[in-house]
């Protein structure tokens, strides 16, 4: 199994209705300052609280360049919508609204999770792709042999 650090600079609250469309959105909490553009939000099957999740392809939002700064909240929509700032009924604080754009509800399954990753490194192709049938690439054998 794969592990990584914890993430507390910034903090899940939860999900809030589930399955609900266009109201259905992960709330977090930012403990420090910090530019969302370092992180990513996934899903995770996690088949019992506090038990590790287990991430689920094909499902990922990037925040891009956003700078929150406690105390404030950011809510994230699954569904489609615009950007917003408002501020929360409660605290008053600043509430960050974004949008995943999903066609769906992501977490009607109370055994889904979000996830959150701290992005530490890129790679990005530069064209043109490497050749290889370029003699200066050694060109790996086969995976299964001739006549196989």
């Amino acid at each position: 199994m794969i592990t990584f650090p914890n993430i507390y600079e910034l903090e899940i609250w939860g999900v809030y209705d589930r399955g609900v469309p266009n109201a259905e959105r992960i709330v977090f909490k930012p403990r420090i300052q910090v530019n969302l553009g370092n992180y990513i939000v996934t899903i995770g099957f996690q088949p019992q609280p506090g038990t590790p999740a287990t991430l689920i392809q094909n499902q990922l939002f990037w925040f891009g360049e956003l700078l929150v700064t406690p105390p404030s909240w950011v809510f994230l929509y699954t569904g489609p919508g615009t950007p917003t700032i408002t501020h929360e009924n409660m605290t008053k604080e600043p509430v960050q609204s974004l949008y995943w754009g999903s066609k769906q509800t992501l977490f009607s399954n109370g055994s889904i999770v979000p996830v959150i990753l701290r992005l530490n490194g890129i790679e990005v192709l530069n064209d043109p792709a490497k050749q290889f049938s370029n003699p200066a690439y050694k060109v790996l054998p086969p995976v299964f042999p001739p006549g196989r």
